[in-house]
């Protein structure tokens, strides 16, 4: 069985008191607190080692910031390397550098508005809150495998993942890149033209000079001059102000909704998930004597374990709602989606495609995705369009049933992995083709809510000290200011979104390499001490004796 490293009360009361060095090599004792460390105060850390750490810090933490994740796999390794001498120790202190970058994100982020369409929240409030919801759930039961499985089962299942999302997301971002090329290449072309076409109607404009111009000028009655202007409107500009006029309170009932800076139904939703998390993790955690798996309490236990599915699984149904509500009225409202065409266009325009797929004319491959696309164009009222700068979200019943699975697993990759979901959930938004400030804002706001959770539940297991928390939560927001206005600029300047993919699949090929060489030294560390098995998963961490250890041995 694997090793657990309990701390006796007396062991607690020597480090406490100073008695000891807080050396990690130290960990094979019984001693050993891996959390002692953080309740040093901040003068009492090597000044070399604190001041390196905050500036290698500051720029790694303005990278992730700038990608929009939270950056806890490169994090851990420089605080337990160079400042703590302590994985675990270094875990907590991640968590509040993530929420201090998170804090400052969310300032800038708050109030930009849609880097396209200039209206509305940079924030896709609708994505967030529905893949939050499936994240949280997703998180409960990796959480459990994460317990249960050995360390080297679950680095292999980091680097599998880790590695697939960064060359994904690099591919996805050399392939953006290319495509700015050669749009910007486009247009330097174009504008070459327009200029030679001046110059050319100036030389123009010049040999017409030296000759005489006649001009007539013809006056007609008012009522000739109406009517000369009404024959200027063409049919369809009378159609087009018709169909205007039918609907115009449904269309802006429904640009307002989507324009709301702070929309209540999300942060209220959201913030009640938080809540919950805060909640759920204290009741079962072994640090409080609250439910333990001991005893008259084991059922209760379990039951409380899962309650998640039933809390977050209701929150997931009632965002789902939501979205299908405000999904139906824009498309009643004739509301356009970025990415898409409305059905009745296609229809038109591919009518002939359509009937002679239909007479089964043409290859088969041709035939069948005609035929998929007039399906979808029936049942959605749109047509997704192919090669598209970005595409919007519409919440058609397929992602409704899509999303959530998705999300789950994400969660459930995040849980079992120990790292922030940004790193799984940001290559996902840009695989799905959302539009990428938009991406890494969504995600960088989702990351302010689970850093949240996670500072409070450190802190009241007791496993934060306050100067060291405040230090690096204030690290961490400096970086993401310095991240997110640095990056905007950066785009400014070049034009360029793909830098934001090409830096989140940096940032997460950086982590996995610098996690694999955190968890190959931890097993080392363990193996050494002796009894450790690489491949036996345990369920020792369920059994009463350990939360009776872990309690008893880290109270004060």
């Amino acid at each position: 069985s694997r090793s657990t490293e309990f701390a006796s009360t007396d062991g607690w009361r020597r480090l406490a008191s100073n008695d000891d060095d807080l050396d990690d090599g130290d960990h094979c004792s019984s001693n050993y607190d891996p959390y002692a460390p953080l309740k040093q105060g901040i003068d009492e850390l090597p000044v070399g080692a604190l001041i390196a750490t905050t500036i290698i810090i500051m720029t790694l933490g303005s990278l992730a910031a700038g990608a929009g994740i939270g950056g806890g796999g490169l994090f851990v390794p420089m605080y337990s390397f160079i400042l703590l001498k302590s994985g675990k120790a270094a875990v907590p202190l991640s968590k509040c550098t993530i929420l201090g970058a998170a804090i400052g994100n969310f300032q800038v982020l708050s109030t930009e508005k849609h880097p396209v369409t200039k209206e509305g929240p940079v924030i896709d409030y609708e994505t967030s809150s529905f893949m939050q919801a499936g994240e949280l759930l997703g998180v409960v039961f990796g959480v459990l495998l994460n317990m249960v499985l050995t360390e080297t089962e679950i680095m292999i299942f980091l680097v599998v993942l880790l590695t697939y999302n960064s060359y994904n997301t690099l591919k996805k971002g050399v392939t953006k890149w290319n495509a700015e090329t050669k749009a910007k290449e486009a247009a330097e072309k174009e504008a070459a033209k327009e200029s030679d076409k001046d110059a050319e109607t100036k030389e123009g404009d010049k040999s017409a000079s030296g000759g005489s111009v006649e001009l007539t000028v013809s006056t007609r009655g008012d009522d000739e001059t109406d009517l000369t202007m009404n024959e200027l409107e063409s049919d369809d500009d009378k159609a087009d102000a018709s169909e205007k006029g039918q609907k115009p309170v449904e269309i802006n009932a429904a640009t307002e909704e989507s324009n709301v800076q702070f929309p209540r139904w999300a942060y209220a939703i959201i913030i009640s998930m938080t809540l919950y998390t805060v909640l759920y993790a204290s009741m079962k955690s072994p640090s409080f004597k609250l439910l333990w798996p001991c005893g008259d309490l084991t059922a209760v236990y379990w039951i409380w374990y899962f309650t998640p599915v039933l809390f977050l699984g209701g929150a997931m149904l009632a965002v789902a709602r939501i979205l299908k509500k405000s999904y139906e009225t824009k498309r009643a409202a004739g509301w356009e989606y970025t990415g898409y065409t409305k059905a009745e266009e296609w229809l038109l325009e591919n009518d002939e495609k359509v009937k002679a797929a239909e007479g089964g004319e043409g290859d088969d491959e041709e035939r069948e995705a005609i035929l998929a696309k007039k399906k979808e164009a029936e049942e959605t009222g749109y047509v997704k369009l192919e090669d598209a700068p970005y595409y919007d979200m519409v919440w058609t019943n397929a992602n409704l049933w899509k999303f959530p699975k998705t999300a789950l697993l994400a969660g459930l990759a995040a849980g079992l992995l120990g790292i922030g979901g940004g790193m799984v959930l940001g290559p996902l938004f840009i695989e799905i083709g959302m539009q990428p400030t938009v991406a890494k804002s969504s995600c960088a706001f989702m990351i302010l809510w689970t850093g949240l959770s996670g500072v409070i539940q450190y802190w009241m297991a007791d496993k934060l000290g306050w100067q060291l928390a405040l230090y690096f939560i204030m690290v961490g927001y400096c970086s993401g200011q310095i991240g997110q206005r640095g990056l905007k600029q950066v785009i400014k300047a070049t034009g360029r979104e793909s830098i934001v993919i090409l830096l989140l699949g940096g940032i997460i090929g950086l982590a996995c390499i610098s996690m694999v060489v955190t968890g190959s030294i931890s097993i080392d560390q363990k193996a050494q001490c002796g009894d450790y098995d690489f491949w036996t998963p345990s369920v020792e961490e369920f059994g009463c004796k350990y939360f009776e250890d872990y309690y008893y041995g880290h109270r004060r």
